[in-house]
């Protein structure tokens, strides 16, 4: 079902939501942003200053220690999500490449980052994972 307001679309993903479960590399917060490590296939906070930290594949439904299991959400509408700053609704979101687990409305446009968006703001602090699982580094052109 989508319900258009004032040029806003709100998808209603209840129905949607999945989430896996993967081992914990390291402590990781609620409603934090994580990547599968490459050697080991645990959850580890993402972050876009890196490809051994990118790409994210979903959002912790709740904390965890190393290596206890994790539940991360791939789908569906994640509240409070870990973030740099407040969203507007309609945002696009991307892991940060400042903080490792958090989100941000802006990505930076600086050479060796890399960009991958990961949901659409609905409010302040929830948003609804569109997960992209390409991602993109900034390269001097």
């Amino acid at each position: 079902m989508t319900i258009k307001l004032t040029g806003l679309v709100l998808v209603s993903v209840e129905s949607a939501e999945q989430v896996i479960s993967r081992n914990a590399g390291e402590a990781i917060p609620a409603k934090a942003a994580v990547c599968l490590g490459e050697s080991d296939g645990k959850v580890y906070k993402a972050k876009a200053d890196s490809s051994t930290t990118m790409p994210a594949i979903g959002i912790t439904k709740e904390s965890v220690s190393a290596g206890n299991t994790a539940k991360v959400y791939q789908s569906g509408i994640v509240t409070s999500v870990l973030r740099e700053a407040d969203f507007s609704p309609d945002d696009m979101v991307f892991v940060s490449p400042v903080t490792a687990g958090k989100v941000t409305k802006t990505p930076l446009e600086t050479v060796g980052y890399l960009v991958q968006r990961i949901g659409r703001a609905i409010n302040t602090s929830d948003i609804v994972l569109q997960i992209d699982q390409t991602y993109v580094e900034l390269m001097e052109v």
